[in-house]
């Protein structure tokens, strides 16, 4: 069974902290996606009654999204959103399983997976102001040049995650930081049916890491 489990960011006293935590546990026990969302004051819903006590304010325009709490302000609020949006791109998407198993790794010895994730959500958005739009091979490019030039981790298994990662995903262009590792595909006249595998196929499909370049 494919488990697909939500997260809302902006609930009533929620801090930053306390959802760290929650993240934490759950992705503690393995579903195969998170879906992060953002609180919306649906019209007619309960949470309205809370909006005074717990000093929420939402955006003016449907869908009414929370942008600021009285546990979260809104510069908080807007990190989260990038969260999200990047979670989706490199978790859910199931692309880069072996990748981000190395992005969470608790590098310092004292911060959480969400610390960790957050850390490259901050550093990609200074890095490139954008939420959007990215290519599967920007995104190996900007894991590689994380995980190696901020985090400090070795530039070989980095690699081979990346790569193990992107072959799986039945990509076929070229990141710069998979140059020469990337092994050669014969010229076909004949367009493939299927080049990428779908979301759920990826999160159920394990794939072995190499640890050297294809020949």
């Amino acid at each position: 069974a494919h488990l697909h489990a939500d997260l809302i960011f902006g609930l009533p006293d929620e801090t930053l902290a306390s959802f760290a935590a929650g993240f934490d546990r759950l992705l503690g026990i393995g579903p195969h996606e998170i879906q992060l969302g953002m609180l919306k004051r649906l019209r007619g819903s309960p949470i309205a009654r809370h909006t005074v006590a717990h000093g929420m304010r939402y955006a003016q325009q449907a869908p009414y999204t929370v942008w600021q709490t009285g546990a979260m302000d809104a510069a908080t609020l807007q990190r989260c959103t990038r969260f999200a949006r990047y979670w989706e791109l490199l978790a859910n998407s199931g692309r880069f399983q072996h990748s981000l198993a190395l992005l969470l790794q608790d590098q310092a010895g004292d911060q959480s997976a969400f610390a960790a994730f957050m850390a490259f959500s901050d550093w990609l958005w200074a890095r490139t102001g954008q939420t959007s739009g990215f290519t599967p091979e920007a995104l190996v490019d900007h894991l590689a040049e994380y995980l190696i030039e901020c985090a400090g981790m070795a530039g070989e298994p980095v690699r081979a995650a990346l790569l193990s990662d992107y072959l799986a995903s039945g990509a076929r262009a070229s990141p710069q930081a998979l140059r020469g590792l990337l092994p050669r595909h014969a010229a076909s006249p004949d367009k493939p049916r299927h080049t990428l595998t779908t979301r759920q196929q990826r999160h159920h499909a394990p794939h072995a890491c190499p640890t050297e370049p294809p020949t």
